[in-house]
């Protein structure tokens, strides 16, 4: 589909740091209440999944397989964009 290996890398990373190996609900209510939270009190040391996540999402920002080239590409070719086309 659109082959973007890495990018579900990524993803599958920022799930575990998450989640741990637990697979995340599908609802949403239940998964906000199993993901990591930060600390309530501001002056609590920052937890070191905090760092884990930040780096995955610098790695994903660089956009290793070219992700908003594709997505854009697979949107006009579907046509999901046409109702969105100004004339």
């Amino acid at each position: 589909m659109l082959d973007a290996s890495a990018s579900l890398i990524l993803l599958k990373g920022a799930v575990k740091v998450l989640f741990g190996e637990r697979e995340p609900p599908k609802d949403r209510l239940e998964r906000c209440n199993l993901m990591k939270q930060f600390p309530e009190d501001k002056n609590e040391a920052r937890p070191a999944w905090v760092t884990e996540l930040e780096n995955i999402d610098d790695q994903y920002y660089e956009d290793p397989d070219n992700l908003s080239e594709r997505l854009t590409t697979y949107a006009e070719a579907t046509g999901l964009l046409l109702p969105f086309k100004v004339n």
